[in-house]
């Protein structure tokens, strides 16, 4: 290709006896191969689903897989992005869009967030902007909404002089995890908005809904002491509860070996590489390794009396329960039943977040949890014990829940 410019450069040359064309026409030569290599190079990295750092119980975890692999479109930028490689990403979302409303749909299955990286993005000229105007107002057509990820500060600048976005808006986000959590966020919302209405569909539903929000708020040990054996003792008399608030306390710092075992009941916990340093105003946070909610065990290290890892910060007002390595080992003790529960919910942890960074390792669609396996079983056992006569079953007239407790207990 080269070759062939220079060759054409020297004919016209020779044609027209005149350097001055010659100097235009390699000009030009050289812009249109610049502009044709531009457009084969990609502006994007990847299709690989981005992952938010948020640690969250298995269960929840299968439901947000499954919302964000429909509703949520991560796209990974890089470069300077021209117009010819920028048309190819926008216009695969537009079909995507214009799919969606041509096979009709339903909402909870059509794409609802757009979230574009930028952290490796160096800039974006005027006809890529218009590109993505164009898209937000198709997007803002269908109610989907664009989210700009870690963009630099003079991105920001080019953005906001295009009229892509505005400062300071929920559009833009520091990070790509912080990005992710509000996406989370708004989706938790509309699943506790959904939640009541198929609750009511049955009103034995309903007093199972009810049951499990009493029993969650009451027993935090749940989803963990599956088995009466393992519920045998007070399970209080070996924990203490915390209470913490919102980046003002350093629950542990790296290579301490006397920091006992946490469990987050309410609020949240966040790790951290590095620590600001309080000196240095302008010392910033920087993003968090990860992120574990209600019902996580954290520094599950302190069961096999490893050091910590990271720091240890809330991440919200918290309120946690804490087990101290002497309450661990006399706990380990007098109710071995007990800690080995506790030590099994720890590896399931470790497994959760083995598939959460490598989601090909567990196959979603055959996941039971335990607590669904254990009561499947007793039903079987219950069905096989009422076959050979051991009991009457109640009809079906009759009510089977049990009355609630005197308050005086």
């Amino acid at each position: 290709g080269e070759w062939c410019q220079v060759v054409l450069i020297i004919l016209i040359f020779i044609i027209t006896q005149d350097m001055l064309y010659a100097v235009i026409a390699g000009g030009v030569l050289t812009c249109a191969d610049f502009v044709v290599t531009c457009a084969k190079v990609p502006c994007f990295v990847s299709n690989r689903p981005a992952i938010s750092n948020t640690r969250r119980p298995m269960i929840l975890r299968v439901t947000m897989n499954h919302i964000f692999e429909r509703q949520v479109l991560v796209v990974r930028l890089k470069g300077h992005i021209f117009y010819a490689s920028a048309h190819k990403v926008v216009s695969g979302i537009l079909d995507r869009m214009v799919k969606d409303t041509a096979e009709n749909v339903p909402y909870y299955q059509s794409l609802q967030f757009i979230v574009f990286d930028c952290s490796m993005v160096d800039g974006i000229d005027a006809s890529t902007g218009k590109l993505l105007r164009k898209l937000t107002s198709e997007a803002h057509k269908q109610s989907v909404k664009i989210i700009y990820a870690e963009p630099s500060n003079d991105l920001m600048a080019r953005m906001a002089q295009q009229s892509l976005v505005e400062k300071h808006t929920s559009t833009v986000f520091s990070d790509l995890q912080e990005a992710l959590r509000f996406v989370e966020d708004v989706t938790l919302k509309k699943r506790e908005v959904l939640q009541p209405f198929w609750a009511k569909l049955h009103p034995a539903i309903e007093r199972h809904c009810q049951y499990l929000e009493w029993q969650t708020c009451m027993d935090p040990f749940k989803d963990i002491f599956l088995v009466d054996s393992a519920r045998r003792g007070c399970p209080w008399t070996y924990c203490a509860a915390v209470r913490v608030s919102q980046y003002k306390s350093i629950l542990w710092s790296p290579g301490d070996t006397s920091v006992g075992l946490f469990f987050v009941y309410s609020g949240s916990i966040a790790l951290f590489r590095r620590f600001p340093d309080p000196s240095n105003e302008d010392d910033s946070w920087d993003p968090p390794v990860a992120i574990y909610g209600s019902g996580y065990f954290v520094n599950v290290e302190a069961l096999s009396g490893m050091p910590t890892m990271f720091y240890a910060v809330p991440f919200c007002n918290s309120t946690l329960l804490y087990w101290s390595p002497k309450q661990l080992k006399r706990m380990d003790r007098e109710r071995p039943r007990m800690m080995g529960a506790i030590a099994k919910y720890c590896l399931k942890q470790q497994g959760w977040d083995l598939a959460r960074s490598d989601p090909s390792r567990l196959v979603l669609e055959n996941f039971v949890p335990e607590e669904v396996s254990i009561r499947m079983k007793r039903m079987m056992t219950a069905e096989a014990l009422g076959s050979m006569n051991f009991y009457e079953p109640p009809a079906k007239v009759e009510a089977t829940m049990l009355p609630s407790l005197p308050r005086s207990l």
